[in-house]
């Protein structure tokens, strides 16, 4: 608008809001806004506000000058609001997915003593209570049909049940729609039976206990601790399982230094004596010329599979130059 310099930049906003104001009714803006707004011709309005916003501008206008419109212009009124109401319901669908995705983890009941039920306050993105029944248009994968109050349902039930699912960090817009994607489509459910989940529990106790007691035998030794990502360990085990189903007979491993003492003892089955015995430098006394530190070595070990199945593992040394492992 070149009569309305102020329209532009960070005052953009601020007028559109005014301009909102001014079509539901001129009494709710300054003199001096009502003013520059009646100044606006039909034409601007639409350019600025859409034919849809300008119709309903219009028929309000009419009504207030004491007239009613026909039954033609009342149907196109009706359509252009339903059109009008429904995009701002998709706006508010959209920005609801957005913040579910990104910090749903936070409203994720992780605690087994204190279960509390999690319900997505739809209202802090302009949706209504009138609103739940309407059809839903967005990205999640849910049946034709779905309403709003369907959607709010699944996103509850994937993001804010007992697993809490962290990935909107990712930078790769493609690895985090295909991470939404497995997620929504299953409801957040893995599919493990309670042997699959008895299975997964015991491997990350074992990654937690030995991080643990390594944490108070051994005080302020460097290991590069895994904890906080321990469910690396029932990761690369079902990794296993899965390749050794495919037929795959032999596996090379390279990792940085994080967690790799848990890797080793954990998933290539080092004895827990032979750990300790690098921690108190044991090792060196008889294995002369070994010579590197802990998280640095590598380890091969004959990995049996629930189904019977054996796979050979070797982990690759890897010196201080990371990229040497590559």
């Amino acid at each position: 608008m070149t009569r309305l310099n102020a329209f532009s930049g960070i005052n953009a906003a601020h007028i559109a809001g005014l301009l909102d104001e001014w079509m539901a009714d001129p009494q709710d803006v300054s003199t001096q806004w009502a003013t520059a707004f009646d100044a606006l011709t039909r034409d601007d309005l639409v350019d600025l506000c859409g034919e849809e916003a300008v119709a309903v501008w219009d028929a309000r206008r009419g009504a207030r000058n004491g007239g009613a419109p026909n039954a033609a212009t009342a149907a196109q009124l009706q359509a252009a609001w339903d059109s009008a109401e429904q995009v701002r319901v998709d706006w508010g669908v959209r920005a609801m997915v957005d913040h579910v995705r990104r910090d749903g983890h936070a409203q994720a009941n992780l605690n087994p003593l204190a279960p509390t039920a999690t319900s997505l306050d739809y209202t802090q993105f302009g949706l209504t209570q009138s609103d739940l029944a309407r059809p839903v248009r967005c990205d999640v994968a849910m049946p034709a049909g779905s309403t709003v109050a369907d959607l709010i349902g699944v996103l509850t039930q994937t993001y804010t049940g007992t697993t809490g699912a962290e990935f909107a960090h990712i930078p790769d817009l493609e690895e985090r729609r295909w991470l939404a994607h497995r997620l929504e489509s299953s409801r957040g459910n893995a599919g493990l039976d309670a042997a699959d989940r008895r299975w997964v529990l015991s491997h990350l106790t074992a990654a937690t206990h030995l991080e643990q007691f390594v944490h108070r035998k051994f005080v302020g030794a460097k290991r590069f601790s895994l904890e906080g990502g321990e469910a690396m360990i029932p990761l690369l085990h079902a990794i296993v399982e899965r390749a050794a189903d495919s037929g795959v007979k032999w596996m090379l491993l390279g990792m940085a230094h994080r967690g790799r003492l848990n890797v080793m003892v954990n998933l290539l089955d080092k004895p827990l004596e032979d750990l300790f015995a690098i921690f108190r430098d044991e090792d060196e006394k008889t294995l002369v010329g070994r010579g590197d530190v802990k998280y640095h070595r590598g380890i091969s070990h004959l990995y049996r599979t629930r189904a019977g199945k054996d796979v050979a593992l070797s982990l690759a040394f890897n010196p201080s130059h990371l990229e040497f492992v590559d």
